[in-house]
């Protein structure tokens, strides 16, 4: 759109359109950065493709031997064929020698062109503006030597990046770049050997003590109470689990009470007996969060079977006891909560499986669990802990927990001794194949490195800064037509260039968000379909700001300066300003659709929910509907805050008393900041237009931008006088009506107004210089 504008530069109504142009490439070179900076792979391959193929397209057009038609497919061609050979990662080095070079030698060629007469610029001019097709350009003398100084260029270049990277060098036998680089770092290597192998020897501190010790409940003393309910409901249970799993004795005498004592307190106000209802009730409670994880990896949750008839073993009451003592041996783990969850459904899937004539013979030592699966996961958290780094390095228990919301979990064996694999209940043949969940748990990546970037503060911010734009833009273009008198319909177009402005900002906003994901020194752990997403939305953003861009252009031109545009002269009627606008806001719906959904949902907080959950909080989301999310929304794929809405009453509430706020602050913002600004601003742009060797556009500009930003800044920082004077009234209305305070309506306040300043004295001055200046005089 730049090169498309720049033969109307001599037209001044045309300059602000052109500088728009400008901006809209700035922008895009901005965001082919990043696409690059995300796909490294791809973004080297696609450079090569480009520059091999503008390398030969000079070259033949220098050279005048083939047609005019041809030079482009040959272009084509070289991009194509560039992309599919170097598609070996063997060849990463050489990709990146050869593609330094040619953008090294194009840059220094441009120099010695600009000396020469600028004949390859006035060939990738019209190689941009699409002309060739349509005649031929003259014949250039010096763009061939300027293709061959490129050409030299770049072969010495490449030979000086093969020294440097190292690629010929003798002693090298792999590419220099580090691919391998991640397992030479020791923070990364696996703490623990996989799983495999002989269970470990148990250690004499870790084995339960003496049986004799217990805290409130004697087991061989046990009351009428609850003498039933524990010989036939927990202590089958947990000497099933206790020899099944190898918990600490101790750990297993200290939760077996504590889930009595929370039966006890659930049956309180009951009749109920002690194994009924009080036992659904706690199952109901404590399974919550699990549930809710389960619903988020889309898994069918792990219970055990009721048990039989005339059996104790299995049931609520073995879920209740399974999860207690996994919370009593876990420790320090219980900061990660859904590890918690992991465990659980790990082991009672073994469990089932090997249940009744699976049941394996023989029981394990006490101590078992803890140094297969709780000590093992305990030292990966430790040693993350003890790592002297900076904080884009180091690990926490929340970098550690986000693990167990991937479905990758579940593809790890919950403890490295292989006698626990489960040889049937459709599992695997042998658990002991997967990887070890601590192996795995060293292994993992930060998905979030809190890169330090004074970017947050504006990404944190953006709505407030996107709405103060937004609000300013319009309120200006309003009392513009109020000035100049225009039509309706004229207005209409011009506001409507707030969607623009919308757009232009959320690809800011995305370029942010994209600078502060990269990484400073390692990667994050981003899936490619976070990457895609991003990349998806930067470059829908960009397409749509173009065609944006040039619709809008196009529509506001009413002197026809734009009328011999390449891209333009093909419409059937290039003049009709009123199709050209709809085409703009065609394009802006489409791309703004987004945003109007993000903005609902901000209005509707529980759509909000509705949305990321797929509409049903106990059902999983549809493949399609998850899918989408995860590619343009990555924070959906969060197990947190999915359905944490406000109620729609109290978001009424607090809508009506913002937007009662903001319609002070238009008002005043209006009247009093922008209609006196706009009066200076045209005669301003009228010395510009009518003297405008006296008055330079640049010029004109600075002092247009120096009458404005003061106004602006007032705009922005009046929100905090609006709001203490709005909340204060409404603080005392709502006191009025609730009857809050000492003085709770007019009549007392009447009554007590000349008090005031006795009072407000009393609290700012001393008691020894109080009667001197609260005294009475004869004016009281």
């Amino acid at each position: 759109i730049w090169l498309t504008l720049s033969p109307s530069l001599a037209t001044r109504e045309a300059i602000f359109f052109y500088h728009l142009g400008a901006a809209v490439c700035l922008l895009g070179g901005v965001v082919g950065g990043i696409a690059a900076t995300f796909l490294p792979r791809l973004g080297l391959r696609v450079q090569l493709g480009a520059l091999l193929g503008l390398l030969v397209t000079l070259g033949l057009d220098g050279a005048g031997q083939l047609p005019v038609q041809l030079v482009f497919t040959t272009a084509t061609l070289a991009l194509v064929a560039t992309t599919l050979l170097a598609a070996r990662p063997s060849h990463e080095a050489w990709l990146l020698a050869l593609t330094s070079a040619l953008t090294g030698g194009l840059l220094v060629v441009i120099g010695f062109d600009a000396a020469w007469g600028n004949g390859l610029w006035r060939a990738m001019d019209h190689m941009a503006r699409a002309q060739w097709p349509d005649h031929k350009v003259e014949q250039d003398p010096q763009l061939l030597p300027t293709v061959g100084l490129w050409l030299l260029g770049a072969a010495v270049g490449t030979v000086v990046h093969a020294f440097g990277l190292g690629i010929v060098d003798e002693k090298a036998n792999h590419s220099a770049l580090p691919t391998q680089a991640a397992s030479s770092n020791p923070d990364s290597q696996p703490l623990l050997a996989a799983g495999g192998g002989a269970a470990a020897v148990p250690s004499d501190e870790l084995v339960g003590a003496d049986p004799k010790y217990f805290n409130y409940v004697d087991p061989s003393n046990l009351s009428n109470r609850f003498s039933r309910s524990c010989h036939e409901l927990l202590f089958p249970n947990a000497d099933a689990l206790l020899y099944f799993f190898g918990f600490q004795a101790d750990n297993v005498k200290c939760q077996v009470e504590h889930v009595l004592m929370l039966l006890a307190n659930a049956r309180r106000g009951t009749s109920s007996p002690l194994d009924a209802a009080p036992v659904d009730k706690l199952h109901a409670k404590m399974f919550t969060n699990y549930l809710k994880w389960c619903r988020h990896l889309e898994v069918r949750p792990q219970f055990a079977a009721p048990p039989d008839p005339g059996a104790a073993v299995g049931g609520k009451a073995a879920d209740l006891l399974l999860w207690f003592f996994i919370w009593g041996e876990a420790a320090n783990l219980r900061h990660m909560p859904e590890s918690l969850c992991f465990l659980y459904h790990k082991s009672m899937q073994s469990y089932k499986a090997r249940a009744g004539p699976n049941h394996e013979a023989g029981e394990r030592y006490r101590g078992h669990f803890l140094e297969n699966t709780v000590g093992p996961l305990y030292a990966v958290v430790k040693a993350a802990a003890g790592v002297k780094k900076d904080h884009t390095e180091r690990r926490n228990y929340d970098d550690f927990n986000e693990f167990f919301w991937s479905p990758l979990c579940l593809e790890c064996c919950y403890t490295r001794d292989p006698r626990s694999a489960a040889r049937s209940g459709g599992l695997r043949d042998s658990e002991s194949s997967m990887v070890f969940v601590a192996d795995a748990l060293a292994l993992t990546k930060k998905s979030y490195l809190e890169k330090r970037s004074w970017f947050h503060l504006f990404l944190n911010f953006r709505r407030v800064y996107e709405f103060l734009l937004v609000t300013w833009q319009l309120l200006a273009c309003v009392a513009f037509a109020e000035l100049l008198v225009w039509e309706w319909a004229f207005t209409v177009q011009a506001c409507s260039s707030v969607l623009l402005t919308l757009n232009a900002l959320g690809l800011v906003w995305a370029c942010m968000r994209a600078w502060v994901t990269l990484p400073p020194k390692t990667p994050p752990n981003v899936d490619l379909a976070a990457s895609l997403g991003l990349i998806l939305g930067l470059a829908t953003r960009f397409l749509a700001l173009v065609y944006q861009a040039m619709y809008f252009t196009w529509a506001m031109d009413h002197v026809g300066a734009f009328d011999s545009a390449p891209t333009r002269r093909h419409a059937q009627d290039p003049s009709d300003t009123t199709f050209w606008w709809w085409q703009y806001v065609w394009v802006s719906l489409v791309a703004l659709g987004v945003y109007a959904v993000e903005a609902l949902a901000q209005l509707v907080p529980p759509l909000a929910a509705w949305l990321i959950t797929g509409g049903d909080k106990k059902a999983a989301r549809p493949d399609w509907w998850a899918a989408l999310l995860h590619i343009n929304s990555p924070a959906s794929r969060l197990y947190t805050a999915k359905h944490v809405v406000e109620k729609c009453s109290n978001a009424a509430t607090y809508q009506l008393y913002w937007g009662s706020l903001l319609c002070w602050k238009f008002a005043f913002g209006y009247w009093f900041l922008v209609q006196p600004t706009v009066l200076p601003t045209l005669q301003m742009y009228d010395d510009h237009m009518n003297y405008p060797d006296e008055n330079p556009f640049y010029l004109t500009a600075l002092l247009m931008w120096l009458r404005w930003m003061p106004a602006f800044l007032v705009y922005c920082i009046d929100s905090s006088i609006w709001y203490a004077l709005w909340s204060g009234s409404v603080g005392m209305w709502i006191g009025f009506e609730e009857g809050l305070g000492g003085v709770k309506n007019m009549e007392e306040i009447r009554a007590t107004f000349m008090q005031a300043p006795s009072a407000l004295c009393s609290k700012l001055i001393s008691q020894q210089a109080l009667p001197s200046v609260t005294r009475e005089t004869e004016t009281d």
